[in-house]
């Protein structure tokens, strides 16, 4: 889990609660599922949320970039999303094409470029 190196003082145990879902809420529920312990590291985070132009980069260790989803035969874009309107952590999907999807963290590394990439808005309603 990384926390951006910005977040400091009640911020950063704020985000390190609903992070570890030690603050409850649908990331408690999903976080009870981990047994093995979560480590929490801070990186500089950049983030843009912008449809096919989203991206996201947490220091040298992830890097994500969409594109939109093409027509194979002309080449067109694609809209595609999906609602959920009793959805637990969104209420729509975004769907796209992944530009990057690169990983390179302690023992675990890959790159999953030009597969799927899924946008969604979270609301935290938390304590």
């Amino acid at each position: 889990m990384y926390l951006d190196s910005r977040a400091e003082g009640t911020k950063r145990e704020a985000l390190e609660a609903i992070a570890t879902g030690k603050a409850g809420g649908p990331i408690g529920i999903f976080m009870s599922t981990i047994t093995d312990g979560l480590e929490v590291l801070t990186a500089p985070l950049e983030f843009k949320f912008d449809g096919k132009n989203s991206h996201f980069r947490v220091g040298e260790a992830i890097e994500v970039a969409f594109d939109p989803i093409l027509n194979p035969v002309t080449g067109d874009e694609h809209q595609v999303s999906i609602l959920l309107p009793d959805g637990m952590l969104a209420k729509r999907e975004d769907h796209f094409s992944g530009k990057t999807f690169d990983v390179n963290v302690p023992g675990l590394s890959f790159s999953y470029t030009g597969h799927a990439a899924i946008a969604m808005q979270n609301i935290w309603h938390g304590p």
